[in-house]
């Protein structure tokens, strides 16, 4: 039995020509803003908010950041610098003490038991005195 696999769903279907729905947003509001400057403001200010607000809109519609949209790096920089940046570690559960003693024979004996073999004393000096001579 086969199955059909659909390919490239991480598309976002396009609306209008090449744009899906959030470019199309994000540059429609940028046209809209410059248009309704051209009926309210002079001309040199429009002309200079114009090239603002539409090269911003292009700007969010099609910039991306090692392959995420400019808004989403926008909104997760916000998220870092507003959200706490402390981090607790709470501990969960001491490890178990290891106690040296001398094992006795019928320790060693006994089934279940776990012998553990411990140096006696650290051989980091011994090695830190042989790398010192080189």
């Amino acid at each position: 039995m086969s199955f059909v696999v659909p390919k490239f769903i991480e598309r976002k279907p396009k609306i209008v020509g090449p744009l899906n729905l959030k470019q199309l947003f994000y540059v429609g509001v940028g046209v809209i803003a410059s248009v309704y400057l051209y009926y309210t403001a002079s001309f040199y200010v429009f002309v200079f908010l114009s090239i603002i607000l539409i090269s911003s809109g292009v700007f969010l519609a099609f910039y991306k950041v090692e392959g995420i949209s400019i808004t989403t790096a926008i909104g997760n920089f916000f998220f870092f610098f507003m959200s706490s940046k402390v981090y607790l570690w709470k501990k969960s559960g001491l490890p178990p003490k290891i106690i040296r003693r001398k094992i006795k024979e019928e320790d060693k004996k006994e089934k279940g038991t776990i012998v553990l073999d411990m140096a006696e004393k650290s051989k980091l000096k011994h090695l830190f005195e042989k790398t010192e001579r080189y």
